[in-house]
C-alpha cells in the first residue's frame, strides 16, 4: 500500500512538472518555428521575395518557406484571408479594401514603390482621348489598386465612375477581353498593358494610370500569426534585406533573374525595371496613402457598410522591421 502511494505521488509530481514545462516549450516553438507559406505576386513587383528565394537567403536564415504564385496581389490577399497562406504581397489599396471587414489584418513591411498602372484603350472603339471613355466598358480588377486609380483617372478628366461600365476581371481576363474587343478599355498594371499593346499595335492608345501617385507593395499577415511568429518574421525580413542589397549591388543580374523567371521580353524589362524602387521600408507616406484610399472607398460606398475609416496606425506591425532595420521605419509615433 505504501509503495502504491509513493508511485501515485511520483506520477502526480511528474504530471505537474510536465504541465508547468509545456507552455515554455510552446513558447520556444512559437518563437523559433520557420516554416510557413507566402502568397507572392508572380511578377517583377515582388522581386525581393523571388530573389531572396532564388539566392537561398531564406534557407540561410533557417526558413522553410513555400512560395505560392498569384497573378495579382488581390488574389494573394484572398488566399491570406482564406487561411491558404500566412503572408501575402499586395498593393496597399488591396489591404485597404479588405481592412473594413477584416480587423486583424496587419502590414509589417513594404518591399517596393512603383509606377506600373496604365489606362489602355482601343482606338477602333472610338477612344482617342480620356474623355472618350464616357459610356464605355472598362475592365478593372475590383479591390486592386487599379480600381482606385481608375476612379482618380476619371475624376481628373471630368468623369465619374458612374459614367462608365466597370467590368470586374482578373488580369489575364483583362488581356484576353481587350484583345478580343469584348471591352473598350482597361486600367491594369504591367506586364498586362505591355502584352495588350504588343497584340493590338497601333490600335491601342494608353495613358499613365497613377497620376504620379506611387503604389506601395506591402507584406501583409494576420495579427495573431505575427504575434505567434516574431523570430521567424525577423529572419524573413533579414532575408529580404539581403535581397535588397543584391539588387543594389548587382542590378543587371537581378533584372536578368526576374526576366528569366517570368519569361519577360528584354524590351519590357528595360522599360519597367526603372519604374520600381526596391526597398524594405515602413514609411509615413504609406499611412497617408491608405487613409486617402479609404476615404475614396467610403465616398463611393465600397467600404463594406463602414461609416468611418480604420486607424491605419494600429494596422502596422513595427516589431519586425524595428529589430532588423529601424532606420527604414519612418512612421511618426
Amino acid at each position: 500500500m505504501k509503495l502504491t502511494r509513493i508511485i501515485i505521488v511520483i506520477a502526480v509530481i511528474g504530471l505537474i512538472v510536465g504541465i508547468a514545462m509545456w507552455p515554455s516549450d510552446q513558447q520556444e516553438t512559437r518563437k523559433t518555428v520557420g516554416k510557413f507559406r507566402v502568397g507572392a505576386y508572380a511578377g517583377d513587383t515582388a522581386a525581393l521575395v523571388w530573389i531572396a528565394d532564388q539566392q537561398g537567403y531564406f534557407r540561410d536564415h533557417q526558413l522553410d518557406i513555400t512560395i505560392i504564385p498569384y497573378e495579382a496581389g488581390k488574389l494573394a490577399m484572398d488566399a491570406l484571408l482564406a487561411g491558404e497562406v500566412d503572408i501575402a504581397t499586395a498593393a496597399e489599396f488591396v489591404f485597404v479594401s479588405n481592412s473594413f471587414a477584416y480587423s486583424d489584418l496587419r502590414i509589417f513591411g513594404n518591399i517596393a514603390k512603383v509606377q506600373i498602372n496604365e489606362v489602355v484603350a482601343r482606338r477602333d472603339h472610338g477612344i482617342q482621348i480620356p474623355c472618350d471613355l464616357q459610356g464605355k466598358r472598362i475592365g478593372v480588377t475590383r479591390k486592386s489598386a487599379s480600381e482606385f486609380y481608375l476612379g482618380r483617372f476619371l475624376l481628373f478628366h471630368g468623369l465619374c465612375i458612374r459614367e462608365i461600365e466597370v467590368v470586374d476581371l482578373n488580369p489575364s481576363e483583362i488581356v484576353a477581353a481587350m484583345i478580343a474587343g469584348e471591352i473598350d478599355a482597361a486600367l491594369t498594371w504591367n506586364p498586362n498593358v505591355y502584352e495588350i499593346k504588343q497584340q493590338l499595335g497601333d490600335t491601342a492608345v494608353s495613358w499613365p494610370g497613377q497620376s504620379d501617385q506611387e503604389m506601395f507593395f506591402v507584406l501583409a499577415a494576420k495579427a495573431p500569426w505575427l504575434a505567434w511568429h516574431p523570430a521567424p518574421v525577423e529572419r524573413f525580413l533579414h532575408a529580404l534585406l539581403e535581397a535588397e542589397a543584391f539588387v543594389q549591388a548587382h542590378d543587371a543580374a537581378a533584372q536578368q533573374q526576374i526576366q528569366e523567371q517570368f519569361a519577360y521580353a528584354a524590351d519590357y524589362m528595360h522599360y519597367i525595371w526603372p519604374k520600381h524602387q526596391f526597398r524594405l521600408t515602413l514609411p509615413q507616406s504609406l499611412l497617408i496613402a491608405m487613409e486617402d484610399e479609404a476615404r475614396w472607398r467610403l465616398h463611393n460606398h465600397l467600404a463594406d457598410r463602414a461609416t468611418s475609416i480604420p486607424n491605419y496606425f494600429t494596422k502596422l506591425y513595427f516589431q519586425g522591421l524595428e529589430a532588423v532595420k529601424p532606420e527604414a521605419l519612418t512612421v511618426i509615433r
